[in-house]
């Protein structure tokens, strides 16, 4: 049977937060889709996951650091 394994989001201030070694910001809103837009970053400055939401974010460094979509 396969654990599941929970890792906590830090909350760094507003709209920024350290999930897996990746720092996510929120990058503001995208009127078009009328949506807030969240862009994880690596440790180099490298925009890595970009999202419309937080969760979808962390979905996405989940899959890349875990190697599972």
């Amino acid at each position: 049977m396969t654990e599941k394994v929970k890792h906590k989001t830090k909350r760094l201030g507003a709209g920024h937060y350290y999930y897996r070694g990746f720092e996510i910001v929120c990058v503001g809103y995208y009127s078009p889709e009328g949506k807030v837009c969240w862009e994880a970053v690596d440790e180099h400055g490298g925009g890595f996951a970009q999202a419309f939401s937080l969760r979808e974010c962390k979905m996405w460094i989940d899959s890349e650091l875990d190697g599972k979509l």
